[in-house]
């Protein structure tokens, strides 16, 4: 079923471990002892942005993969990582100590397995991350940030994946044309701040500061500070969706797939929090 246009694109560019080669962390031997919940640890000992280990903490940020969310998100673990419990989980069966010099490092990233679509997000310093994640380390983030999450990455793995497991190798063997389009860029910059301060704004970031409606009531009745909550929330769902169309047709045209794929977004692919009365007014009570 692969097009002419498609093998076209395998034979004239690189792939994409000829720029940054895909990686899997760390296997704990048993994730139930050394990986939790930021908020089922000490704070005081939560290492968040560091560069490297520091004998001040025992915890670090955790990237395990998680659900179908593009762009930014997904970071709510936390990997057990000082010496002493390197040392336990050396024993552990199963332990892999993979790619460790990587750790720490600005990535992006995507489930292995995935229930959906592919997905890519974009991890700032101070992750270390799991076997059941992938990650790259591109030099120009926002160009494969969003072919990552482009409707044209996701007709390509289909030439390489008919399930919905993503592995190293699959994925290394993509194409990818050289351009540079600071439309693309500058779309892209702006879906991952969209993303981020979404993510932020709910009580699973360790970020989070205030909840959108409870910041509303300060001058506003409960009724009125939730139609502005919603009002806010479909406008940025609805500029995700035009920023995401803005980057599917700059791929499409440069892969010259526009007579095969449409530039346009499902509505079930824009993966952000959504007002919902019920669900905002338990959240604000709790």
């Amino acid at each position: 079923w692969v097009s002419n246009r498609v093998r076209q694109a395998y034979a004239d560019n690189p792939a994409i471990e000829c720029e940054s080669p895909p990686k899997t962390g760390i296997s704990t031997g048993q994730n139930g002892k050394y990986i939790l919940r930021w908020h089922e640890v000490d704070f005081r000992l939560f290492g968040i942005s560091q560069e490297s280990r520091s004998s001040a903490y025992k915890y670090y940020p955790h990237n395990k993969g998680g659900d179908f969310r593009k762009w930014y998100g997904n970071q709510s673990d936390v990997l057990k990582y000082s010496s002493a419990d390197i040392a336990e989980m050396e024993t552990e069966d199963g332990f892999r100590h993979d790619n460790s010099k990587l750790y720490f490092l600005p990535s992006i990233s995507w489930t292995k397995i995935t229930s959906s679509y592919f997905n890519a997000r974009w991890y700032p310093k101070g992750f270390t991350f799991n076997s059941a994640s992938v990650a790259i380390y591109p030099s120009r983030t926002l160009f494969m940030l969003g072919y990552l999450n482009s409707v044209v990455f996701a007709h390509l793995t289909k030439a390489v994946s008919q399930t919905l497991n993503f592995t190293v190798g699959e994925i290394a063997k993509l194409p990818v044309v050289n351009f540079v389009s600071q439309i693309q860029e500058e779309a892209v910059a702006e879906l991952l701040d969209i993303s981020q301060k979404d993510w932020d704004s709910a009580e699973t970031s360790w970020s989070f500061s205030t909840f959108p409606l409870a910041a509303e009531l300060k001058t506003k009745s409960l009724a009125e500070s939730w139609i502005s909550w919603n009002i806010d929330s479909e406008k940025n769902a609805s500029r995700t969706k035009e920023l995401e169309k803005i980057n599917n047709q700059v791929f499409i045209d440069a892969y010259g797939l526009e007579y095969e794929l449409s530039p346009e977004i499902a509505e079930n692919q824009i993966t952000l929090y959504r007002a919902d009365r019920e669900k905002d007014c338990q959240r604000l009570i709790s």
